[in-house]
């Protein structure tokens, strides 16, 4: 919509893991050369952690871009199913029969393909993203599948990459076998804000288009907001290049970031402070506070009953059709709730005792005035 505007040949910030836009710092330089490091010496189990949105998908599929033509790979993109069926589309991606055979069959057909392909020069890594959704029994299936090997290395590759629960899932004690095999782990970590002004700009560049669409000030506030994830970056920008159009504007200003930024900040982990006082009082509001002298104790609030909810004072504008009406008259200016209840129950044993005062009267006095009727 905005490209031809802006000059684009096509969209910088699409939410797509394409690694034509993989940007290249000194953090993402280290996390390839780690995983290539890690596929190439054959060191079977890696690990790949990070954040959700952290870019974890562009960097594996770089990876199978980027690997040597003599290593096969075979890429899991849903890994919550059972090991038999990942077992088949392993086998169908190697281009192994898959037919006329169960389980160990398939497993001896995957062994004896490795092998020969090894014996050639060759090598194999299977790439698991959103591992930490993997059950832990397939888990430990792919550790028994590592076990595929020759008396001197590795002749099949498994990086497991996910977010930090993928972690929290290898601490339990019955994977500890598997964790104890990961020969790498790999972390990617969100950016500084200096990393998001590059990574604007270099995505900007890459699609034909001037780095400098966005002013200084504009990346500074699309850093501070999105707190350097990737994902949100690329989310925003793209919102603010869609305002910017349709307000003409050649440059995306702070105050058109922040105008984007509204109909998404409900993505970001941070979240405001509930104020404890209206922002905007009515007038002579403030000046009757102030004048209003408290309490020197607050008395403390009756426990919240069953059905009955306490109001926000800065959101309840009126009465609702929830409000709750007590028949009790509200209390004097610093009674508390004890205080209260004491005079009810003083007020309830008066009119006990004027009863039954009343009914001895009565008892007393009937037979005569039964016998004056007559």
């Amino acid at each position: 919509m905005y490209e031809a505007f802006y000059g684009f040949r096509e969209q910088p910030f699409r939410v797509t893991p394409d690694p034509r836009f993989l940007y290249r710092n000194a953090a993402i330089d280290e996390a390839v050369a780690a995983l290539h490091y890690g596929i190439e010496q054959r060191k079977g189990f890696l690990s790949l952690v990070g954040e959700v949105g952290t870019g974890k998908t562009t960097l594996l599929r770089h990876l199978l871009d980027s690997v040597a033509p003599t290593t096969q790979t075979v890429f899991i993109l849903y890994p919550t199913v059972q090991f038999e069926e990942m077992l088949e589309h392993i086998l169908h991606e190697l281009g192994i029969p898959t037919d006329g055979g169960g389980k160990f069959i398939k497993l001896q057909r995957l062994h004896e393909f490795l092998l020969e392909h090894t014996r050639a020069g060759g090598n194999a890594a299977i790439l698991i993203d959103e591992a930490q959704d993997l059950d832990a029994r397939v888990l430990e299936e792919l550790r028994l599948l590592s076990n595929l090997e020759t008396g001197t290395e590795k002749i099949l590759q498994i990086l497991l990459a996910g977010q930090p629960e993928l972690e929290r899932k290898l601490a339990q004690p019955e994977l500890r076998q598997l964790r104890q095999r990961i020969a790498l782990h790999v972390r990617l970590r969100a950016f500084a804000p200096a990393e998001v002004t590059a990574y604007v700009r270099a995505r900007l560049e890459r699609a034909g288009g001037d780095p400098a669409t966005f002013a200084p000030d504009a990346l500074r506030r699309v850093a501070e907001v999105t707190e350097g994830t990737p994902r949100l970056v690329n989310v925003l920008c793209d919102a603010c290049l869609v305002a910017g159009f349709a307000d003409g504007a050649r440059v995306i200003s702070r105050a058109i970031v922040d105008e984007a930024w509204a109909d998404y900040a409900h993505l970001s982990t941070a979240r405001p402070a509930v104020p404890a006082v209206p922002l905007h009082p009515e007038p002579g509001e403030a000046d009757a506070r102030a004048s209003t002298p408290e309490p020197a104790v607050q008395p403390e609030a009756e426990p919240e009953g069953p059905g009955m909810a306490l109001a926000d004072p800065d959101l309840d504008d009126g009465a609702s059709d929830d409000t709750v009406v007590l028949d009790d008259p509200p209390p004097r200016r610093g009674s508390s709730p004890s205080s209260r209840a004491r005079q009810r129950v003083v007020v309830w044993i008066l009119a006990t005792a004027t009863t039954l005062a009343a009914a001895s009267v009565l008892w007393a006095t009937g037979p005569q005035l039964l016998a004056l009727m007559r």
